[in-house]
């Protein structure tokens, strides 16, 4: 079994890289991450960064449309572009259980059971997805929140205050402040 990990860069990719490693091994995982928009390139660098730090396949699909069932749908048919078998798409989304049982079911006819999208983050808060990451000693300076910043967090947007928020209520730093 191969897992992609759907990354943006963010603290949730990371915590969903870290797991798939853990569950299925670090030469059964590779990294995706989508070129949107022109303010995706710092989720480039950073989802190049993470792919790197675990030392992992990194890949970029260029020009893809951004919504959620668009996101996983060019993942699932850039997979079955390049390789034969049965993947996983690891999401790091926190969006409900619906979202991806009915994804899963449009990529199981598409696909005939050989994509399946799992979100193992669904329904934990950032707060709960930075302690996992502790326990996983994720490098969270590698990873990024801002909305309104490429270069530095700008430290008013609503990412920016949650990210803050969270580290501080698990008791650490955010590294990249």
């Amino acid at each position: 079994m191969k897992v992609i990990v759907l990354s943006d860069g963010s603290i949730g990719a990371a915590v969903c890289i870290a797991l798939a490693i853990h569950k299925y091994g670090k030469d059964n995982v590779s990294l995706i991450t989508l070129s949107c928009d022109a303010k995706t390139h710092i989720k480039y660098r950073r989802s190049e960064n993470l792919a790197k730090s675990y030392e992992i396949e990194y890949y970029i699909i260029e020009d893809t449309p951004y919504s959620k069932s668009l996101l996983l749908s060019s993942v699932a048919n850039y997979i079955k572009l390049l390789r034969e078998g049965k993947y996983i798409i690891y999401y790091g989304g926190t969006d409900s259980g619906d979202f991806i049982y009915n994804m899963n079911i449009a990529l199981n006819i598409e696909y005939k059971g050989q994509i399946k999208v799992l979100a193992p983050l669904t329904g934990s808060s950032l707060e709960e997805i930075i302690e996992l990451g502790n326990m996983f000693k994720i490098p969270f300076e590698l990873t990024w929140s801002c909305k309104r910043s490429d270069v530095k967090p700008c430290g008013q947007c609503i990412d920016c205050k949650e990210r803050e928020k969270a580290f501080k209520r698990n008791g650490l730093i955010d590294p990249i402040k």
